[in-house]
């Protein structure tokens, strides 16, 4: 049955208006929304705070390098004005310390003088060059506001000289410093017996004997033996151990290996002892390791004595053996 509309009229649809009223593939344009001004609004809004936030960052910048150019250019003036000014001149420098160089000779070797700006020494640098010198140890200067500076240094003290092919100086400590030269001090005693072959093979080695024969001259001098017999060489011997030569007249001791504090007051006992019997000694064993107690001297020819040679080449006259000294 067909059906009627309210007035009775049949319910008859055209085919245009069988059709659906909308297209599947085809989107809807959105309605404009009504909160499109405020949208707007709050995006210059956030525009305007990070334009102002930039500007403000913009500001801090220009004005910290404005605050750091002023303090640098104010640094430098301040530097300029201090390092050239006459107020800040040398006018005193205080040395300790110096027992063999000069005021003058330190003063050069550390490029320092009266009339230079105190804030203009490179204090370092003057430290570095002073410390080049063979002949120093340590040394510090410091400043003294408004014109003075005070140097401290410390010296090597030559106690010996060592025979390579050439003379070589040795400090207290038992290191080789420096060469000898004219003008140098010529220390007592002389250590031979080491070649350059060695010290250049075998530095370490070398060293420790160079400091047990300054140990030995040492113990030497602190026995009071310096004054009747004063030292002159101190020998290492091919198979170890020391020999010295002493004396005005010397003579030659052949101490051996260690320990020496009995022998050199064995020594000086026997000197004592061939004093009164008059006695002129060429060489003197210690060194016998069988019968330690056993001290052979050899004495001088009775040319030797007549001359007053000091060579120290073996008689053939007398031989004398000593036991318990």
């Amino acid at each position: 049955m067909k059906r009627l509309d309210k007035k009775g009229k049949k319910n008859r649809k055209t085919p245009d208006q069988a059709r659906p009223s909308f297209k599947p593939n085809v989107r809807r344009k959105k309605a404009p929304e009504k909160n499109e001004p405020k949208q707007l609004k709050r995006d210059k809004s956030e525009s305007n705070r990070r334009l102002i936030k930039w500007l403000k960052t913009l500001g801090n910048v220009l004005i910290t390098c404005v605050v750091t150019g002023a303090v640098v250019w104010i640094g430098f003036v301040t530097y300029r004005h201090v390092t050239t000014s006459s107020y800040f001149a040398l006018s005193t420098i205080d040395i300790n310390g110096t027992r063999r160089l000069t005021e003058t000779e330190l003063l050069t070797s550390a490029g320092l003088a009266s009339g230079q700006n105190i804030f203009a020494v490179d204090l370092q640098g003057a430290e570095q060059r002073l410390v080049a010198d063979p002949w120093i140890v340590s040394a510090q200067v410091k400043r003294h506001l408004p014109r003075r500076l005070t140097i401290d240094v410390q010296e090597r003290q030559a106690v010996a000289m060592v025979i390579f092919d050439v003379p070589y100086l040795v400090d207290d400590a038992g290191d080789v410093f420096k060469r000898w030269v004219h003008g140098d001090p010529m220390p007592a005693p002389v250590l031979t017996g080491i070649t350059r072959q060695q010290f250049s093979q075998d530095m370490r080695e070398s060293n420790e004997i160079i400091r047990d024969a300054i140990a030995l001259a040492k113990r030497y001098h602190k026995a009071g033996l310096s004054r009747a017999l004063p030292l002159a060489e101190i020998h290492r011997e091919v198979e170890g151990g020391f020999s010295l030569v002493v004396g005005a007249e010397p003579f030659y001791v052949r101490f051996g290996r260690g320990p020496y504090r009995t022998k050199l007051k064995r020594l000086g006992r026997l000197y004592a002892q061939m004093q009164r019997d008059g006695d002129r000694p060429s060489i003197v064993y210690f060194d016998n390791e069988k019968r330690p107690d056993r001290v052979t001297v050899k004495l001088k020819s009775e040319r030797e004595q007549s001359d007053g040679s000091s060579t120290i080449a073996v008689p053939d006259k007398i031989q004398k053996r000593v036991s318990k000294i």
